[in-house]
């Protein structure tokens, strides 16, 4: 059961990359449409993934209780070590690709809210509060 779980984590994990791939080069294409449609797949995969760890330590717990003193890096045999070697470089992977699409997103984020500043005129009412003024030029009606 150790290895499945850790098996299908790093399967999650590639999963989540390559998702998260594609959300880049879609954010940067302006197809958000795209990118939404994948947020489903995203969660699901990241609730295996956390299901598949919490199942993977509880192994490992009662490894650690079947085998007390011995070393935790001796516990896992070859295999064992190989997949969770692979599971930390995926993460760590998958961390520079959530941080570059973070940069992206907040950049796109901030764009827009300077560009809605300009559109609609607004006037400062404190710390970080702005309040729009009514504009003559620009009316929304239902």
């Amino acid at each position: 059961m150790l290895y499945g779980y850790l098996e299908q984590s790093v399967q999650d994990l590639q999963t989540l990359i390559k998702l998260t791939s594609q959300d880049l080069e879609d954010i940067k294409e302006a197809n958000h449409e795209a990118i939404f449609g994948r947020n489903g797949l995203k969660r699901e995969r990241i609730a295996s993934f956390e299901n598949c760890k919490a199942l993977f330590d509880q192994e490992m717990l009662v490894l650690m209780e079947k085998n007390p003193g011995t070393p935790l890096a001796n516990l896992l045999d070859e295999r064992g070590s190989l997949l969770l070697k692979e599971m930390r470089q995926l993460l760590t992977e998958l961390k520079e690709i959530n941080a570059d699409y973070a940069r992206i997103v907040f950049a796109v984020s901030d764009f827009y809210s300077k560009l809605m500043q300009q559109i609609v005129p607004h006037e400062s009412t404190g710390y970080y509060n702005q309040k729009t003024i009514a504009s003559s030029f620009l009316q929304v009606q239902a």
